[in-house]
C-alpha cells in the first residue's frame, strides 16, 4: 500500500526574542490514488499547465496531500502555483511546497503551475496522494 511521511522542523534560536522550535510529523497510508509526475514548465500566467485536476480525484471531502518542487538550481527562476483561479504561492529553485488539497468536485479547483522562463522552462516534479 503506498503511504506518505512527511515531517517538518523549524527551528530559530536567535530570529526571535524566544526560541521557536515547531516539529510536525504525519505518516499515513492510503489505498487509494497515487499521482507522480515531472515537467519542464514553459507555460507562462496566460496559459499555465495543469498538473492535477480535481476531476481525477474522488468527490468527496477526502484530503489529498501535495508535494511540488521546483528542482531547477538555476537563480531567480520559479515556478507559480494557481489553485483554480487563485494564485496561491511561488517555488523558487530548489524550494518546496506540502500542503493539503481537499478536492471536492463542486468546491475548489485544479492545480496549475506556470514559470518565469517561457524559453528554457523551469523544472518540476510532484506528488499527490489521496487518503482514505
Amino acid at each position: 500500500m503506498p503511504g506518505l511521511t512527511v515531517k517538518m522542523e523549524m527551528f530559530s534560536a536567535g530570529l526571535l526574542s524566544s526560541p521557536l522550535r515547531i516539529l510536525k510529523s504525519i505518516t499515513e497510508t492510503t489505498s487509494r490514488k497515487v499521482v507522480q509526475g515531472a515537467q519542464n514548465i514553459k507555460s507562462t500566467g496566460a496559459s499555465p499547465t495543469t498538473i492535477l485536476a480535481k476531476a481525477d480525484f474522488t468527490d468527496s471531502e477526502e484530503v489529498v496531500y501535495v508535494i511540488i518542487a521546483n528542482t531547477t538550481t538555476t537563480a531567480n527562476k520559479y515556478i507559480q502555483v494557481d489553485i483554480g483561479s487563485q494564485d496561491a504561492f511561488k517555488i523558487g529553485p530548489g524550494a518546496f511546497a506540502v500542503f493539503p488539497w481537499y478536492v471536492d468536485n463542486t468546491d475548489g479547483g485544479d492545480i496549475a503551475v506556470w514559470s518565469n522562463d517561457a524559453s528554457v522552462g523551469v523544472n518540476v516534479e510532484f506528488t499527490a496522494v489521496e487518503l482514505s
